[in-house]
């Protein structure tokens, strides 16, 4: 008896996620905001854990985990899909694409629900790649970086670094990518901190 009243809720919270999602997109962290009373405080200790991660591991932002689900207005949510240049269509889970990105007019935010912990540790590390733009990198630092996103999936990561190569550069990474033996043997060795 017990079980089947649990079905019957847990039913009830699948058809309420399921009438009102709308799909997945990528949107900038600075749209993010956690002003909500359901949602956790933060907390440095499991932020910093998660910055760690991030630097060791990458930041998986495609895998379903990741998501940080957000409340938004019909209204909002249709302006904004104009403003992008989308369709309601467009913003449903494709696993072999990176879902698009929203163009947001400036000051809008996004209530999230969950995932404050993740969102402000991301935001660490972008802030570290951001400070660093400043700084001259060695084409390795380049490609390392380029591989590094191919391998998280992170169109959106890895054509800021491929923006860093000169043209002639960015012509030959191309073509070596496209070698069948090189790339493998290569980024085998991007382990070792000096290359």
């Amino acid at each position: 008896m017990r079980q089947s009243k649990v079905d019957t809720w847990e039913r009830t919270i699948i058809n309420g996620k399921n009438s009102n999602y709308r799909g997945t997109a990528c949107v900038d962290l600075e749209v993010l905001e956690f002003s909500s009373g359901f949602v956790r405080g933060e907390n440095e200790k499991i932020i910093e854990s998660l910055k760690g991660k991030f630097k060791k591991e990458g930041c998986y932002r495609l895998e379903p985990r990741n998501h940080v689900p957000v409340i938004i207005e019909p209204s909002d949510f249709l302006s904004i899909l104009e403003l992008s240049e989308l369709n309601p269509d467009s913003l449903l889970e494709n696993p072999r694409e990176t879902p698009p990105r929203l163009k947001f007019p400036p000051g809008f935010r996004l209530s999230c629900l969950h995932g404050r912990q993740r969102v402000e540790a991301a935001k660490a590390r972008e802030l570290a790649e951001e400070y660093a733009n400043s700084t001259n990198f060695s084409d390795g630092e380049i490609y390392r970086k380029i591989y590094q996103y191919i391998l998280e999936q992170d169109k959106f990561a890895e054509r800021k670094w491929w923006a860093r190569l000169t043209k002639k550069k960015s012509d030959f990474l191309e073509r070596f990518f496209k070698h069948r033996c090189f790339p493998a043997a290569f980024n085998a060795l991007t382990v070792i901190p000096g290359l």
